[in-house]
């Protein structure tokens, strides 16, 4: 990570600490709707075009919306990130700036440092377990959100193809997938159940996750 990234981080991290200490909020999952509610803000869903989310002011009053049409945890994601833009307004004048932080900043959000960095040493990371201490986060999300714990990289396959491949390496990792990864796939398919595999040049582990309705 730079040192820019790290900064803002840091100083978002602080805020959030700030937020959940204000609300009561001692302990995982983090409720964001709930959340929300004790900063003041009135909640609601709709249809929404071309974008997740929205916050905007009327008549005094801050307002968020999420798109009714996605998942429960997309929503939750959605909300941390307009609650955040809500709540950097005392740090940035900027909306390309505060659109910028929350973004970075929403995972941690639903998945603190203080509780998600031990959770995931206490439990070896295994995805499953976490998910079910951080439930309002998808899979994907906390399973991105590990690579801010340990080094290491997140693929995700879904429906015969990756659709997503981070690192938190400081060294390149190439796309196609390596024999290893492709095996514990191939298995976790297959069985339906947590697989590891390795070679020479790498060590992972799959989790076959079947999501119904599921829409990226």
């Amino acid at each position: 990570m730079t040192a820019d990234f790290e900064q803002a981080l840091d100083q978002a991290e602080k805020i959030i600490d700030e937020m959940l200490s204000d609300c009561g909020i001692t302990a995982p999952p983090v409720d964001v709707r709930e959340l929300g509610k004790k900063r003041g803000l009135t909640l609601s869903e709709n249809v929404l075009e071309g974008r997740r989310g929205q916050n905007f002011k009327f008549r005094g009053r801050k307002y968020v919306e999420v798109d009714s049409r996605d998942r429960r945890v997309r929503q939750n994601f959605t909300l941390a990130h307009e609650i955040l833009e809500v709540e950097f307004e005392k740090i940035s004048s900027s909306a390309r700036e505060k659109h910028k932080l929350a973004l970075l900043a929403a995972p941690f959000l639903l998945m603190p440092s203080n509780w998600f960095n031990p959770a995931c040493l206490t439990h070896d990371f295994d995805l499953i377990e976490i998910k079910d201490i951080f439930d309002s986060a998808s899979y994907e999300a906390v399973a991105l959100r590990m690579l801010h714990v340990e080094p290491g990289v997140i693929t995700v396959h879904d429906n015969g193809k990756v659709t997503n491949r981070k690192t938190s390496y400081d060294f390149h990792i190439p796309k196609k997938l390596f024999p290893a990864e492709q095996q514990a796939i191939s298995q976790a398919l297959e069985t339906g159940a947590k697989t590891v595999a390795a070679d020479a040049a790498i060590s992972t582990t799959a989790y076959p996750i079947i999501e119904k309705k599921f829409k990226r």
